[in-house]
């Protein structure tokens, strides 16, 4: 069982390097024109709203990531052919709380006034709620962003995309109903799997490293203490011969 805890928390600490990585590319190949085949054309910034809104939509919606994988979501800076994709969107899911401002500001430039922009993480976490921790103190006004690793979160995104789909869409609420039964199973499923997992350390030594400081909701809920996260720029300064 403690195998199979450190095989979880290497997966854990694996996402966090895909999400948050040193990549420079600054724009994504996904952000073309728009879609002409009569579907709802989605908008997603970074890789985990991408996936989620994937799950849920399936082949009722065509999902364009804006925030390519490997790239630090909190520093990117859409192209501006970006725009395009913005302006042609029929909804722009983002995470919300501060984490992308400048793609939250070129949608709010170019969407169509008939289309929504939805921030999930702002409408699943209360203010009351909100951690604020060394990498984002209170002091800047911006709390900690990453909801999605935690698994009662992730399945709350994806209850918001439901609803916002099924407004959109109405003749698949069915196919967005199942979908996210389907993704709510999977994801309580590996949630059980971490809490058994969990049982075979030691009391007190629920302590978490991380790549990125990514898991203050998923640590907070399932009662581990972050006690230390490197930043990209830990792995991207050269290193001394």
């Amino acid at each position: 069982m403690r195998n199979n805890l450190r095989n979880v928390l290497i997966a854990v600490g694996a996402g966090a390097l895909v999400l948050s990585g040193c990549s420079s590319s600054d724009d994504s190949s996904q952000a073309t024109d728009g879609s002409g085949d009569g579907r709802i054309l989605v908008a997603t910034t970074v890789s985990p709203i991408t996936s989620i809104a994937s799950r849920v939509g399936g082949d009722c919606v065509e999902i364009r990531g804006i925030v390519p994988e490997g790239t630090n979501s909190h520093t990117f800076e859409p192209a501006p052919s970006v725009a395009a994709l913005l302006s042609d969107a029929d909804v722009v899911f983002i995470n919300g709380l501060k984490l992308e401002d400048p793609t939250l500001e070129m949608a709010q430039a170019n969407m169509r006034d008939d289309a929504e922009l939805v921030e999930l993480g702002t409408v699943a976490l209360p203010e009351s709620e909100y951690i604020y921790d060394f990498s984002f103190p209170e002091e800047e006004g911006k709390p900690n962003p990453h909801l999605w690793t935690d698994p009662g979160y992730a399945i709350e995104y994806a209850e918001i995309v439901r609803d916002v789909l099924t407004e959109r869409a109405p003749e698949c609420a069915d196919t967005f109903q199942a979908n996210f039964e389907s993704f709510e199973a999977q994801v309580n499923e590996l949630a059980d799997a971490i809490r058994e997992d969990q049982q075979t350390v030691p009391e007190g030594n629920l302590k978490l490293v991380t790549y990125h400081d990514a898991y203050a909701y998923f640590a907070d809920n399932y009662g581990w203490e972050v006690v230390g996260a490197l930043q990209p720029s830990d792995f991207c300064r050269p290193h001394p011969l």
